[in-house]
């Protein structure tokens, strides 16, 4: 994200670190569904996903902008 306008912003920095530590959540719960239920890996997947939904639109919002 170093071209990104507010690459310089501490608070972009660690927007952008939380949401690719997220992404890498999820990365790591893939590799784990063939040792879950459905209802736990589902559970698990979509509080990730909610996380970094809400991570995104926090940049987004930062970043200036328009949120739908």
């Amino acid at each position: 994200f170093g071209t990104r306008a507010g690459a310089n912003d501490p608070q972009l920095a660690a927007l952008y670190k939380d949401k690719f530590a997220i992404e890498d959540q999820i990365e790591q719960l893939r590799t784990k569904k063939a040792t879950m239920t459905a209802d736990a890996y589902d559970d698990a997947l979509e509080e990730l996903l909610v996380q970094l939904a809400r991570k995104a639109k926090t940049i987004r919002e930062i970043e200036g902008r328009k949120v739908q």
